[in-house]
């Protein structure tokens, strides 16, 4: 199984080297075609594909939170720079385009642009609101009615059991094997760990 892996990972390091060339094809050809086809019929061969999936999953993990960290740093920047130099930005921009009727300064990197914002009322605090809307009878207040699904799945059991009916609004899902791939040391029926760990 080794020596497989090994074969296959040689090849396509040598495909790589290659390039779009003649030859490539022709090796990339006899290949496919000699080479037995990978099929997982062995525990070290479903170890190998979980230990491939395992990395995969822990590289996109560290891709994930290296990018979030990345965006957190450029985030900082940029408010940082904008707390440092924003007002002076605006007051050149300002001076700039004074005594003019354009409102945007075109730029290298991009544009300042000033424009009028009407006044305007914003709700600042709901429960306030909701209470003089109530008291004013003003039909603005919306309630939103949600379905505690845990609850009606119990309840409908009950009635199914009883009744043999089905309530509406539920479907019944037969009996089914499903199929999950975790990544790490193998768990005993107890919980802990393979290696004796806890």
């Amino acid at each position: 199984m080794q020596a497989l892996v090994q074969t296959t990972e040689t090849a396509e390091e040598t495909f790589r080297n290659l390039g779009n060339s003649a030859e490539a094809e022709t090796l990339t050809e006899n290949f496919l075609t000699e080479a037995p086809r990978f099929c997982v019929d062995s525990r070290d061969k479903a170890n190998w594909l979980l230990r491939k999936l395992a990395a995969i999953e822990a590289e996109r993990a560290l891709v994930k939170a290296q990018a979030e960290e990345i965006i957190r740093g450029l985030d900082g920047d940029a408010a940082r720079l904008r707390a440092l130099h924003g007002a002076d930005l605006r007051e050149w921009a300002r001076a700039e385009l004074a005594g003019g009727r354009r409102k945007t300064l075109p730029l290298l990197f991009g544009s300042v642009s000033f424009r009028t914002v009407p006044a305007s009322l914003r709700v600042a605090g709901s429960r306030e609101a909701i209470e003089y809307a109530k008291g004013q009878g003003w039909d603005v207040v919306r309630v939103a009615e949600t379905l505690d699904a845990d609850g009606y799945r119990q309840q409908a059991a009950a009635v199914l059991h009883e009744t043999g009916e089905v309530p509406p609004g539920v479907e019944v899902v037969p009996e089914r094997e499903s199929f999950s791939l975790r990544f790490g040391k193998p768990s005993n029926s107890d919980g802990s760990k393979g290696d004796g760990e806890e």
